[in-house]
């Protein structure tokens, strides 16, 4: 709030000065009984903000027979969805309509490993050259199993691809037990 007229000198009151109000940008007249005045901008309204959707020659509606700029009054998403560009539709009525295409973004498929070190060992790097003599064997990997305490082959990475059927295992000692137990959670369902 000012407490200095805009002359520099006197003080503000009551009457002098109005600090209950104030002045936006736009292109029309003064807005009739409110606190804000309007000012004109520098371009003129056209109506559009950044960017509109145009159905055009390279643009297809997602929808057959649907808006192709469609305004939504809820978000798009899973369960919660059931018309799509104004048209009832079902797609996202669940998650996925196929459990088995429901896959980890990251699984590890094969487990290949440059074996640096143990070319090294060897003793086929020359320090002063900067040359191998041997390039370093590149190999798949057995996958290491807890339960059988070696390398196991073809065994995927089972913790990175979890199913509806089967979202995890666990694996724990009772206190009650010496032994490790070893069980898989329950599935998933959508009820």
């Amino acid at each position: 709030m000012a407490t200095v007229q805009i002359d520099g000198s006197s003080a503000v009151t009551l009457t002098s000065t109005v600090n209950n109000g104030g002045v936006m940008k736009a292109n029309g007249g003064d807005v009739t009984g409110a606190l804000l005045s309007t000012n004109a901008t520098a371009s003129e309204d056209v109506g559009v903000f950044a960017s509109v959707v145009v159905s055009g020659v390279n643009t297809d509606g997602v929808v057959s027979g649907g808006e192709f700029a469609h305004n939504h009054q809820q978000p798009i998403s899973f369960l919660m969805t059931a018309e799509l560009g104004g048209v009832a539709n079902t797609a996202l009525n669940s998650p996925a309509d196929i459990n088995a295409y429901v896959r980890n973004p990251a699984p590890l498929e094969v487990l290949r490993t440059r074996r640096l070190t143990t070319a090294i060992r060897a003793g086929e790097w020359n320090i002063y050259t900067g040359d191998w003599g041997t390039d370093p064997t590149v190999a798949v990997d057995s996958w290491w199993s807890i339960t059988a305490g070696s390398g196991v082959s073809d065994v995927p990475d089972t913790a990175a691809t979890p199913s509806q059927d089967v979202p995890g295992y666990l694996h724990f000692i009772a206190p009650s037990m010496n032994t490790v137990t070893n069980t898989t959670y329950k599935p998933r369902t959508l009820g």
